[in-house]
């Protein structure tokens, strides 16, 4: 479920659609996947914006990041530095993609 929302769904949400308290669903979360909901659902949102910047590279990052549930085309910028390693523009400038 949180893959398939690409980071647009909120913790306490994706933990009542799952029948779960909120504290129950953060736990079953970090015994499965070894990160807390919060950062997988960081790493989801990450993964979805970067394809859709190497399927199309001349999407303009400030709707992108808003469209992606950024707060603002820094936010954006600084998620791919700290989860990537790279900023958003690197992508569009390689032929193949990263």
């Amino acid at each position: 479920m949180l893959r398939a929302r690409a980071g647009h769904i909120r913790v306490q949400e994706a933990a009542q659609l799952s029948g779960l308290s909120p504290r129950s669903f953060r736990r079953d979360i970090k015994d499965l996947a070894g990160l807390s909901p919060q950062s997988l659902l960081r790493i989801f949102r990450f993964r979805n914006t970067l394809e859709k910047i190497t399927r199309c590279k001349d999407l303009p990052l400030c709707g992108l990041a808003l469209e992606a549930g950024y707060t603002d085309q820094a936010h954006l910028t600084r998620e791919f530095l700290t989860l990537g390693g790279f900023t958003p523009k690197a992508p569009m400038q390689c032929p193949g993609g990263i």
